[in-house]
């Protein structure tokens, strides 16, 4: 039997559901309509619950211009016990908080009645100019709707001197800044969020080219995160697109695995992925799990694929936390955890703990070829959750063998 989506919104909000998000609607209304889906209505939206997503982010169609559009996906979203994020068109206007508490108790009290309402979208990469709005229409809309989520999703650190302060829109009028850094921290104490929802898309031109900065910009959230206990989410690239004068190429199934694992690695607890249907009738956009028509792609299968993943191990990073992350001579260390002593190999290794439990999750750091590490501990260690198969443990070394991009748990036998 599926949870139905009140209950979905419910574990999500409290932290007891690893949350699975995919952004752009079907578009299958509006301007864009076309002869030649191949799905109806009800098999779109069957196909976005049976790849394993429980909430779509809106994007191409809001609320103040689109309002049948919505409420028609808000109910083809019920019937499949899914759940929408509104796309807010108005939410950033120049309005007091007690104006913007107006405006979203008169827009989005008709769509109460949606157990499929999970929020807004309310801005996507915005500059810190805009922090002050970000907190006052937050605290406005989630005294009105308490159960509701308030969605914004935040720049990257490679993104132009003048976005950060001025946002993707370039709306600000400030002066260009590169600290990234500060970015972060402003956001966390002006805007006052409950949750830090970021984009970094690193799978850039030819085969297997990364993004610099990709563990960098891992590092920084989890830093500017994790001594505020505020909940991390991350946007997954699921398909080719330009992006800021370069371009971004279609993962395969092992990238999508590996951007995954490393962001688990550093305390990411929901991801979003980008895009599940294509948004655009553009050759320079392509391989998203559903093309224009909606006919499902090999995208959709390894999405399909890394969802069931997630649903097998994404509680055990809901309620724990990091305590020590090592990759490659580089270490975060944010309370005591001596029982690893020493790692080798070219992994990423991160330390969790929760109320009974010690953990290590070692990832692959290549998703081109498969490793084998060794860590030194003072404990036995058993396989924990996603491969049967022992460890190899002798003399206080653990020897650990991965597949291209993936990610082990193991258990730290108690003192």
């Amino acid at each position: 039997m599926r949870e139905d989506a009140a209950s979905l919104l419910k574990g999500i909000a409290d932290g007891t559901r690893f949350p699975i998000l995919a952004f752009v609607e079907p578009l299958l209304y509006g301007a864009y309509q076309r002869d030649d889906f191949a799905v109806s209505e009800a098999q779109a939206f069957r196909a976005v619950k049976e790849c394993g997503i429980d909430m779509i982010v809106g994007a191409q169609y809001c609320l103040s211009k689109d309002g049948e559009t919505v409420h028609r996906i808000l109910k083809q979203c019920e019937e499949q016990e899914l759940l929408y994020l509104v796309r807010d068109g108005e939410g950033f206007a120049d309005r007091t908080e007690a104006e913007a508490e107006s405006y979203f108790r008169k827009a989005y009290a008709p769509l109460m009645r949606y157990r499929s309402f999970a929020g807004i979208n309310a801005a996507d990469e915005p500059g810190y100019c805009d922090w002050d709005k970000v907190r006052k229409f937050r605290r406005a809309f989630s005294r009105i709707y308490p159960d509701r989520l308030y969605f914004v999703n935040l720049l990257q650190n490679y993104a132009p001197a003048w976005a950060l302060p001025n946002g993707a829109e370039n709306r600000g009028g400030l002066a260009p800044d590169t600290d990234y850094g500060f970015y972060c921290e402003s956001y966390c104490k002006q805007a006052e969020p409950d949750r830090f929802c970021y984009d970094f898309y690193p799978f850039r031109g030819d085969y297997p080219t990364v993004k610099a900065g990709y563990f960098d910009q891992l590092e920084t959230v989890l830093r500017t995160c994790r001594r505020r206990e505020l909940p991390i989410w991350c946007f997954l690239q699921s398909c080719a697109f330009p992006e800021f004068g370069t371009f971004a190429r279609v993962p395969s199934y092992e990238e999508m695995l590996w951007q995954v694992n490393t962001s688990l690695c550093y305390g990411t607890k929901g991801f979003a992925y980008f895009c599940y249907w294509i948004p655009y009738d553009d050759a320079n956009w392509f391989g998203a799990f559903t093309d224009i028509r909606g006919n499902k792609t090999g995208t959709y299968e390894n999405g399909k694929r890394v969802n069931a993943y997630l649903r097998s191990v994404g509680d055990v990073f809901l309620r724990s936390r990091i305590c020590r992350g090592l990759r490659a001579g580089n270490e975060c260390v944010f309370e005591p955890f001596d029982r690893l002593r020493s790692v080798r190999g070219d992994v990423v290794v991160s330390c969790l703990r929760d109320e009974t439990n010690e953990l290590l999750f070692v990832v692959n750091e290549s998703f081109e070829k498969e490793t084998v590490a060794e860590l030194t501990v003072s404990c036995p260690v058993t396989a924990y959750r996603a491969r049967t198969e022992e460890p190899v443990f002798k003399n206080g070394t653990v020897t650990v063998r991965l597949q291209k991009g993936e990610g082990r748990l193991f258990l730290l036998a108690k003192e």
